[in-house]
């Protein structure tokens, strides 16, 4: 009930009793001096009580009503200016379509991304630079009902023309089983993924060093290390894998060998081949690796790929005999790559194979130490890369 509505109440109830209290009072009077009867008198003098005493207390609940109209009023306008206050200053951007995905609302935010308010009123499904993109078909999705969530969205501004990287929510608000609006909350989270990507520099940045340093320890792998990453990173170029496990796999080929820091140099560094006490204890690198890689927090998978990477296809490998797709493909990748290194390089205790025996070696093991089709590819970008990686070892 509004406060023009209690008003109006009163306004009719006034009009109508004003009159009826003065002919209850005039019955009464009269009652009492011209007819002298004395129930009727005390009748009449019940029905004034009743009459004034029910409208003192409508009055009185009226009253009640409309301080209690007040109140609710007040705390809604509060409300309402605390939400447009909270709206107006979030950094993060808002957008409110109608369910014909009309936009209705921009918030400040939103129109600095955007540089202007000109969408406002336009049917967003209609916009070029929201058609070109994979927000598109979530924004549709939203229409029918169903709220999506994107992380690390792209987009240019149109004033700076900065690439600026948004963390994307557009929810569906529903009402009896209808959509009646769209909300698109953009995070803009550019400087999160900047500060990601340098302190994923720098890590990068002393992985390789270590991996130089590994190198350096072992005097007769020279660059090893850089040189199954290269075979490697041609792996994942033509490999259709996402960028997230590509990632992966070439970290994991440029450490893979990184359990040798806890193996003895007197091992490590011997000129001659190794007994077979010497190779059980050599052969404990990859767990070593792993053990060291694995206490490092979102590189669990990377850990698994340098524990496996001395595994066989056929389950002969070590340290635990998996084989198949039992092993992880980084680690499948990374056995290719390493072999062939080890056999087209210079060793203390022999030559060179050379490019034609290793790779017939890498055809002759196809589904016994390698993934066969994995070996096909290998071969395939060898020869497709020409002199690029046969110059590297």
């Amino acid at each position: 009930m509004t406060i023009k509505s209690i008003r109006r109440i009163f306004m009719i109830s006034c009009f109508f009793n004003v009159p009826l209290s003065i002919l209850l009072i005039y019955q009464f009077v009269w009652s009492l001096f011209k007819l002298g009867n004395n129930s009727y008198t005390i009748i009449s003098l019940a029905e004034l009580f009743l009459y004034i005493s029910s409208n003192i207390i409508l009055a009185v609940i009226m009253k009640n009503l409309h301080l209690e109209e007040e109140q609710l009023l007040g705390m809604y306008q509060k409300g309402e200016k605390l939400n447009d206050l909270i709206i107006k200053n979030t950094p993060s951007g808002l957008i409110i379509l109608s369910n014909k995905g009309i936009i209705e609302y921009l918030n400040p935010a939103i129109i600095k991304i955007l540089g202007s308010d000109e969408a406002l009123g336009q049917n967003i499904l209609d916009i070029d630079s929201i058609k070109n993109n994979f927000i598109y078909r979530n924004i549709v999705s939203a229409l029918a009902g169903k709220s999506s969530v994107m992380f690390g969205l792209n987009y240019v501004t149109n004033i700076t023309k900065e690439n600026r990287v948004f963390n994307t929510y557009i929810d569906a608000v529903v009402n009896e089983n209808k959509v009646s609006k769209v909300i698109i909350h953009i995070h803009d989270v550019t400087k999160e993924v900047e500060l990601k990507n340098e302190i994923e520099s720098t890590f990068l940045s002393t992985i390789e060093a270590l991996a130089e340093s590994i190198d350096a320890k072992d005097t007769y792998t020279g660059r090893h290390s850089s040189n199954v990453l290269k075979y490697t990173s041609k792996m994942c170029e033509v490999l259709e894998i996402d960028d997230k496990h590509k990632e992966n796999i070439k970290i994991a080929a440029t450490i893979h060998d990184i359990g040798k820091i806890g193996i003895t140099d007197s091992i490590l560094k011997k000129p001659d081949k190794l007994t077979n006490e010497e190779y059980e204890i050599m052969k404990d690198h990859p767990v070593i690796g792993s053990s060291i890689v694995g206490k490092i927090h979102g590189y669990k998978k990377i850990s698994n790929i340098i524990k496996y990477h001395h595994e066989r296809w056929d389950g002969r490998g070590y340290p635990e005999g998996i084989k198949e797709d039992e092993i992880p493909l980084g680690a499948q990748i990374i056995a290719i790559a390493d072999a062939f290194d080890a056999m087209t390089s210079n060793r203390v205790y022999r030559k060179s194979l050379g490019y034609e025996r290793a790779v017939q070696i890498l055809i002759e093991e196809k589904g016994r130490q390698f993934n066969s089709e994995l070996v096909e590819l290998f071969i395939d970008v060898l020869q497709s890369s020409g002199e690029e990686l046969l110059e590297i070892g």
